[in-house]
């Protein structure tokens, strides 16, 4: 197992698909993790939710969402 540093794996994380050109394009996003969220409400009553994420993993773009495992090469 790697300490982080001189070796980092990273066998975690959430893949986000972003689907562009109503579908013809897919941007995939690969071993996210949260790095922020917040709530607020407005004064109607409507309430807005967001989450933040971040990888150091490059994205890819495909004409599918890229559900291959990432490689320990790719990180």
């Amino acid at each position: 197992m790697g300490d982080g540093l001189s070796e980092p794996i990273a066998t975690y994380g959430f893949r986000i698909a972003i689907y562009i050109k109503s579908g013809k394009e897919v941007f995939t996003i690969r071993n996210c993790t949260f790095t922020g969220h917040s709530i607020s409400l407005n004064t109607d009553g409507t309430q807005e939710e967001t989450l933040d994420f971040s990888s150091q993993v490059e994205p890819i773009i495909d004409d599918a969402a890229y559900a291959t495992a990432t490689t320990e090469a790719q990180l």
